[in-house]
């Protein structure tokens, strides 16, 4: 299994809301892709300008196929509209 740790960083609380809102509908079709288990947003609690996406893959071919996918080009576009910072950590668990 592979999980992915991603810290998204916007400047606002709203920059941060408004990316949730263009991206939210897109999330079942990551649901859908074969060696997914788990791509959900969370809002930490003490920190409103950021959102935590947790990921868990199958496999390094699964997450390989995620990140050519229409979806995650679309997340992309998306987060390109923002000044972001984004911080990823992988975890491989055997």
């Amino acid at each position: 299994m592979i999980y992915l740790l991603v810290t998204y960083h916007f400047l606002s609380k709203e920059d941060r809301d408004a990316f949730y809102e263009k991206v939210k509908d897109i999330l079942p079709e990551f649901h859908k892709e074969e060696g997914n288990f788990l791509y959900e947003y969370f809002f930490p609690a003490d920190h409103e300008n950021e959102i935590l996406l947790l990921e868990k893959w199958e496999n390094q071919k699964a997450l390989d196929a995620h990140g050519s996918s229409d979806a995650s080009r679309f997340i992309g576009k998306i987060k390109g509209e923002f000044e972001v910072k984004t911080d990823v950590e992988k975890i491989i668990a055997k």
